[in-house]
């Protein structure tokens, strides 16, 4: 029988639900522990989709390198569905609704390539849903 295999998802916990790290504002996801989660609609029509890691040691490692560690949470988490569009990183971005007709969004999307130091972290993989099953970082 073929094993389970896990990704790891970094959140940041709200009141009553978790939200993801990457992405803020109104494209920010909701997510619940032991819940089927995909993106918005309007993001997965486009091909738009949700990123983990591929292990819980790059999760922790990003989160250390890149956040005040305290306001983050890696979880264990079950996937499906892999995602064939890898869209652009902004760092810190915050997308509104309406990013999917911002030219200039699209204009800095145009202009990279395998060379660009503006980069999803390593490990990242994306999948159309994600179910958040254990908390594994902090412990």
């Amino acid at each position: 029988m073929k094993r389970k295999r896990y990704y790891y998802k970094v959140v940041q916990k709200y009141d009553g639900f978790y939200g993801s790290a990457f992405i803020g504002g109104q494209a920010r996801v909701k997510y619940y522990i032991n819940c089927w989660t995909s993106a918005p609609e309007y993001l997965a029509e486009k091909g738009f989709h949700l990123v983990v890691f591929s292990t819980k040691v790059v999760a922790i490692d990003w989160v250390r390198r890149k956040f005040n560690m305290q306001d983050y949470e890696v979880f264990k988490c079950e996937v499906l569905g892999k995602a064939d569009f890898i869209p652009p990183f902004f760092n810190g971005s915050y997308l509104p609704k309406d990013f999917l007709n911002n030219v200039d969004y699209w204009r800095r999307y145009k202009q990279f390539d395998k060379s660009s130091n503006i980069k999803w972290p390593t490990g990242s993989c994306f999948f159309k849903k994600i179910k958040l099953v254990k908390r594994v970082w902090p412990v």
